[in-house]
């Protein structure tokens, strides 16, 4: 493999046809501030993010609602490995320490199977919660009986129940038999007003179906009175849980997919607040201090619309798009953590029209950040290009002070197969070229290291 420092970028007229290709079918990253870890998850729909592999790194699972299968992406390389496959449409994923054995397991619902099974780490094999839910979706994971194990919380889409499933043998106990005309599509579970109860919240479609037509009702233990919180909401497809009014009550955000808003309801008075009211389609949520202010922001995507992923800035809920190059794709599901190590929050999503689930890092902590402006002489790993090559590309990089500094190549599995740069490097920008003409075509990784700072990105190599 030749090793060329400091290449002359050009136009090549090969690379633009390739690129423009590719852009049209959606299967490479223009924006360094994403990562796309996988490319091929049919109808990608549902994301979490946590601790599996027993490092100290977030880890991420996904699924499809036309794949057949739940992946788990391993950090920070972002290897794929399978948790379970066979399934006819997988619908809601949680991450949880489901028998107590220190290890974090998923647990994850499947609407054609009308079933609800938990993985169990690390052999990942499949155990049934319900194979008995008529069209199971939304799912919640928590201690109902207050024995220190985890029992599940699930609802049928065409079931029109609620079900709370008692572990560790799974006996099944109504808390609605009824929920409305039509059945459940999302569902949370924990003690909203910290009274020492158990509450469960839900959305709920009802017929004739109509993305317009839908409620947000609520639960609470020990004998699940029930409460219809929402009735304007329409389709709902995700709630998210958090205090955002700082008043030690945890609150709900929810999404209209049919009603294009992100709102949030004040408990316990239960008084719904708008945050946006127009984000077309709205799907995912998810609530984090995103800048560190000590007050919740909130996330959530969008479909066919601009700037379809925002961050609202809490309290006042202040818009900003995630990446201001987005517009057009169609976002589901949304998680937060931080991915990449750097102390600051990113946000991963499952962009359903195009198969992928995507990292975000450079989600701005404050109104006003330009994040497609490069600060000279920050940390940075570009995207190489072109992508996909064949069989030649260029990686450049930015680094912020002097210092000791590798490149490496992986292959998805993790395994090193060339170090382009071991040596001590000067601050600035750096170019290196990359010959794979050794290598079989298939999908590798780039890490660059220096000093405490790290990153990784995606390539794939087309002979």
């Amino acid at each position: 493999m030749s090793i060329k420092n400091e290449q002359n970028k050009g136009n090549n007229y090969i690379f633009l046809v390739l690129l423009l290709i590719l852009f049209i079918s959606g299967s490479i990253v223009h924006s360094q501030c994403e990562t796309v870890i996988d490319i091929s998850l049919w109808g990608a729909a549902r994301v979490a993010a946590g601790h599996l592999d027993g490092d100290s790194l977030i880890d991420i699972v996904a699924s499809g609602v036309r794949a057949d299968r739940i992946a788990g992406y391993s950090a920070p390389l972002w290897s794929q490995f399978i948790i379970g496959q066979n399934l006819d449409s997988v619908g809601y994923l949680i991450i949880a320490d489901m028998d107590s054995d220190d290890d974090n397991d998923v647990v994850a619902s499947v609407l054609g199977d009308d079933a609800v099974y938990w993985f169990e780490n690390p052999a990942w094999t499949k155990h049934v919660i319900t194979n008995n839910l008529d069209g199971a979706s939304g799912i919640a994971v928590i201690d109902i009986d207050g024995d220190d194990t985890l029992d599940v919380v699930a609802g049928g889409t065409y079931s029109n129940t609620i079900i709370w499933y008692e572990a560790p043998a799974w006996i099944p106990h109504t808390i609605d038999s009824n929920v409305g005309s039509g059945g459940v599509e999302a569902l949370i579970a924990t003690d909203l007003d910290r009274n020492g109860q158990i509450d469960v919240v839900a959305s709920v479609w009802h017929k004739p179906f109509n993305l317009r037509n839908g409620s947000i009702v609520r639960y609470e233990a020990p004998g699940w009175a029930k409460q219809t919180v929402d009735q304007s909401i329409g389709y709902c497809l995700d709630l998210e849980v958090g205090d955002l009014d700082n008043d030690d009550t945890l609150d709900v955000a929810a999404t209209g997919f049919g009603t294009d808003v992100v709102v949030w309801y004040d408990v316990p008075g239960w008084q719904r607040k708008i945050i946006d009211a127009n984000l077309n389609l709205a799907d995912g949520v998810a609530i984090a201090d995103m800048d560190g202010d000590g007050l919740q922001d909130v996330v959530a995507g969008g479909q066919q619309t601009g700037n379809p992923v925002r961050y609202y800035h809490g309290p006042d809920w202040t818009s900003t798009p995630v990446d201001a190059s987005l517009s057009g794709n169609n976002y589901a599901d949304l998680a937060i953590a931080d991915f990449n190590g750097d102390d600051a929050l990113d946000v991963v999503a499952a962009r359903i029209n195009l198969n992928q689930v995507v990292i975000f890092t450079c989600v701005p902590t404050a109104i006003g950040d330009d994040i497609s402006v490069e600060v000279p002489y920050s940390f940075a790993l570009q995207q190489n290009y072109p992508n996909p090559f064949n069989p030649e590309t260029t990686i450049e990089f930015t680094l912020p002070q002097p210092g000791y500094t590798t490149l490496k190549i992986y292959t998805i599995l993790g395994r090193e197969v060339v170090t382009l740069v071991a040596d001590k490097l000067q601050s600035g920008v750096h170019s290196y070229y990359f010959d794979g003409s050794e290598l079989a075509s298939g999908v590798y990784y780039y890490q660059l290291k220096s000093g405490d700072l790290r990153d990784v990105k995606k390539m794939i190599l087309l002979q």
